[in-house]
């Protein structure tokens, strides 16, 4: 039996469907464009406010893109009354669209929590929402990636096999929900949450952003270490790395607690997502236990001030009840 299997088949009118379904861009106005027919100024359908594109961004300036929650890089939209963030490539998504590894029809939408059904990542920002009974939700990360590519990490094309069981070749996670795979070298493997990973990141440790690195050609067992948490560091698994300072570390402490997640504090968390009968607030924690582990809380957390004993919960251990009661 072959690797790979074809998810469906489309006649000649879907596929006139698909086109159209890829020319519902998410701007719902051009108000101004540039001599190379650019548009420079534009109304986004999930902002309320006039974006003008932006070409300059300082290199010190930690900004992230509020749909795919990756730093800004140009060109990217900008709100000139609120923080609000756009990568050119990130506004003039479909509004609709159809995904190889999802069956039913995808509607963009915002503003919520979810779990990317193919990442497995709590996220915010913007989604694909199955308009299906199904409710998966997909990140715009793992909604950008075709079947087959290339990865810097490897010289081969890659295809997606959604049987197979083992090892990622880049992090040595268990693979759960099917994998890229090389044809020409059968024990190498990447799941989405690596495959995803964004090529360049900050981080606090250093002023410059950080590269993947897919493998480390150091001789020098020594330098096998996280600058980050200085426990050691696998040599054939990616990490991030800066050439300047010359600092390595896993990609996990890179990208921290919540990657791919636009928390502020004091900012009440959509009742629409929980169970709880009272507001949850986000809230940086220093004491406290989380209610649903029992461990102190010493980071950001969720809490309700309404009941008594104060619930708190860590951000992870309360979206994983979520998940697990379907409910993200």
């Amino acid at each position: 039996m072959g690797m790979y299997y074809i998810i469906d088949q489309v006649n000649d009118e879907d596929e006139e469907s698909s086109e159209k379904l890829a020319t519902n861009s998410s701007i719902t106005c051009v108000i101004e464009m540039n001599q190379h027919e650019e548009a420079t100024k534009i109304k986004h359908f999930r902002h309320d406010h006039v974006l003008t594109l932006g070409n300059k961004i300082k290199e010190d300036d930690d900004k992230h893109c509020d749909a795919c929650m990756l730093s800004i890089s140009t060109p990217f939209y900008y709100c000139s009354q609120c923080d609000f963030l756009l990568h050119k490539t990130c506004a003039e998504l479909p509004r609709k669209k159809h995904h190889w590894f999802h069956q039913s029809l995808t509607t963009l939408d915002s503003g919520v929590f979810f779990k990317c059904a193919q990442c497995n990542r709590f996220c915010s920002g913007f989604v694909y929402k199955s308009d299906k009974e199904s409710r998966s939700k997909f990140c715009l990360r793992c909604a950008r990636i075709s079947h087959t590519l290339i990865c810097q990490g490897h010289e081969h094309f890659l295809f997606f096999d959604f049987k197979f069981k083992g090892q990622c070749s880049a992090c040595g996670a268990t693979c759960k929900n099917g994998v890229y795979r090389c044809k020409d070298c059968s024990t190498f493997a990447l799941d989405f949450a690596c495959i995803t990973l964004p090529q360049a990141i900050r981080c606090k440790c250093d002023k410059h952003f950080l590269k993947l690195t897919f493998h480390d050609d150091n001789d020098d067992p020594e330098e096998y270490y996280c600058d980050i948490c200085e426990e050691k560091r696998e040599p054939n698994h990616w990490f991030y790395h800066c050439t300047v300072c010359d600092n390595s570390a896993h990609p996990k402490c890179v990208l921290g607690k919540y990657p791919f997640m636009k928390i502020k504090i004091g900012v009440t968390f959509p009742d629409d997502y929980h169970p709880h009968d009272h507001p949850l607030v986000f809230v940086k924690k220093s004491y406290d236990t989380c209610s649903i582990c029992g461990h102190p809380c010493q980071d950001v957390a969720l809490e309700c001030k309404l009941c008594t004993p104060n619930y708190t919960f860590h951000c992870n251990c309360y979206w994983g009840y979520l998940s697990f009661l379907g409910l993200l």
